[in-house]
């Protein structure tokens, strides 16, 4: 039982440490876009040569989800579904002039997700 616990807390933290690593490596020294969508606060980091952003919920929006998963122990999920990532990246390049699709919304770590998009020329 020790030992399949240990493994199982071993996964999960190097799986959060290659998700912050990917992150880093890949958004590091982005300037950051602040943004407003459907009464939610996001943060925006773009990449448009590469088609790509990393959409994540706002400092203040993260400690919440963190201590409302933290107060129940895990029992309830409070991670927003890749659609409201999805909705919210799309909005944004919107807003920016750019119309896009998302081709694809992928979770890097929790709460932070990539949208890869494709624009018209």
């Amino acid at each position: 039982m020790k030992k399949a616990l240990l493994l199982a807390l071993t996964v999960f933290v190097l799986t959060g440490c290659s998700g912050m690593s990917y992150a880093v490596k890949n958004y590091g020294g982005i300037q950051v876009e602040p943004w407003q969508h459907d009464g939610r606060k996001w943060r925006i980091f773009d990449k448009p040569r590469e088609n790509r952003l990393m959409i994540t919920a706002s400092f203040g929006s993260a400690v919440v989800q963190g201590l409302g998963e933290g107060l129940t122990l895990g029992a309830v999920n409070m991670d927003h579904p890749g659609n409201m990532y999805r909705n919210a990246a799309v909005a944004w390049l919107s807003a920016q002039g750019r119309k896009c699709e998302a081709k694809s919304v992928s979770l890097i770590v929790s709460p932070q997700w990539e949208v890869e998009y494709e624009c018209d020329t």
